[in-house]
């Protein structure tokens, strides 16, 4: 499990940890304690404080994708310019409408700054844009004219 989905766990785990005091604050009942309670409760946050950081952390290269070709995407891949491979579609299930955006993000760990674009339409045409320089692009617009590939990025 990564980024979001394992941070939102961990919170949920912690959350019910916490939530069960009733469990740990009762000397008369036999629990633990107020303070071993107290104990265990800054250790949970202290672990989602370093734990959870790092798992949300943003990757320089995340951009936000703008389709403005006109056309539905079914297929959205983003490659290291020096990769001979596309890997997996970004969009997985989803498409991209005309009009639409969606923010690509990346693991923290990435190092490569220029990425290649491949889309592929919905009728099955695809076309690719090239050298965007992702550690300084946060925005790329995607338009298709006359049969031909451009775009805007800031």
């Amino acid at each position: 499990m990564h980024g979001r989905a394992a941070f939102s766990q961990r919170v949920e785990v912690i959350s019910l940890a916490i939530a069960s005091k009733s469990a740990f604050c009762c000397p008369e009942t036999g629990g633990m304690g107020a303070k071993m309670y107290n104990l265990i409760k800054a250790a949970a946050m202290a672990a989602l404080l370093l734990f959870g950081a790092t798992t949300v952390s943003a990757g320089k290269q995340d951009f936000d994708l703008i389709n403005a070709t006109g056309y539905t995407i079914a297929e959205v891949y983003v490659a290291p310019s020096s990769s001979n491979d596309w890997e997996e579609d970004v969009l997985g299930r989803d498409t991209l409408g005309d009009g639409e955006g969606v923010t690509i993000n990346f693991a923290p760990n990435q190092k490569a700054c220029m990425y290649d674009l491949l889309i592929v339409w919905e009728d099955g045409d695809q076309a690719t844009w090239e050298g965007f320089n992702l550690c300084t692009v946060s925005e790329i617009t995607l338009y298709w004219n006359n049969g031909k590939a451009t775009a805007e990025y800031q």
